[in-house]
């Protein structure tokens, strides 16, 4: 439905560090801020559709604060009034652009309805955006993380750990005899099993945490701050125990077993190439000793 009048405006928070406010625009605000850092202060603590920043063409600081914002509230739809009293201001905003905004339109150009629907185009746009990225980095059947997004989290955990002096640990994971469910009840049945079982491994976990889907019935897992290899066979074992209850699939009662291959990453000189290799290993070891091991 297109919006036509100012009633069905986004809320939005203002900021304006370069200057005096819009007034129109100012009473149509939730919030008006000075700086940059109480705007990111407020988005954290009230739900707001949108940051609206008044800021001049051609300002020293207009690029780093959008950048700024970008970085620290990437799920913010962010748009620009931008104020050309340095010239070259659709230039300007071909760079604000580029560098994360949803929409920028020219103080002079300024009407209530316009600044409306512009607004909410901007929020279209970040949530299509938010939606690509989301789908680019998680497997569609699962909603967990796909190989890209987890061997990016492998990394910064490896680093992460080495930095805090922690260790973390990494568990491959088959569901074993998953073709047998694909050609006892079909393949939709298979698909159902695969992301109740995703289900059933994120809900063990804690938030900190890293559950991946590679390919077909194979997950990673990232465990991390895991102090030694006593406390990793525990959690290997809460899985293993939560596995043993069956799952309700198209109609039927479906049992299932996993096979896992763990290891640390501390024995493995936080190596993520040898890291991953070392749990591949171990799972093919757990499967030739006769699978759910």
């Amino acid at each position: 439905m297109p919006i036509s009048s100012s009633h069905d405006m986004p809320s939005f928070l203002l900021c304006c560090p370069h200057g005096p406010m819009q007034a129109l625009l100012r009473t149509h605000a939730k919030q008006a801020l000075p700086d940059a850092d109480e705007l990111i202060r407020s988005w954290l603590q009230q739900p707001v559709d949108a940051i609206v920043l008044q800021l001049q063409s051609g300002h020293a600081q207009t690029l780093p604060l959008c950048i700024q914002i970008r970085q620290q509230l990437p799920e913010a739809p962010l748009m620009v009034l931008l104020d050309n009293g340095h010239g070259n201001a659709w230039e300007n905003a071909d760079t604000l652009l580029a560098s994360g905004v949803q929409e920028v339109m020219l103080l002079d150009e300024f009407a209530l309805d316009l600044f409306s629907r512009l607004l909410r185009r901007a929020l279209i746009r970040r949530r299509y955006d938010l939606a690509q990225h989301h789908s680019a980095q998680h497997d569609a059947l699962t909603g967990l993380a796909n190989r890209s997004l987890f061997q990016d989290r492998l990394e910064h955990a490896l680093i992460s750990a080495q930095r805090q002096q922690q260790d973390l640990a990494l568990v491959s994971v088959d569901v074993d005899r998953f073709r047998v469910v694909n050609e006892l009840y079909g393949h939709k049945a298979g698909d159902e099993l695969l992301q109740a079982c995703a289900f059933r491994l994120q809900s063990l976990l804690r938030r900190c945490d890293t559950v991946a889907r590679l390919t077909g019935n194979a997950f990673a897992i990232i465990l991390e701050n895991i102090p030694a290899a006593e406390q990793l066979k525990q959690v290997a074992g809460k899985i293993r125990s939560a596995f043993e209850k069956p799952f309700q699939i198209s109609g039927h009662e479906v049992f299932v077993s996993l096979s896992m291959g763990m290891e640390l990453a501390s024995r493995t000189g936080f190596s993520a190439a040898q890291l991953l290799r070392n749990a591949e290993l171990a799972l093919h070891q757990a499967k030739r000793e006769g699978r759910n091991n």
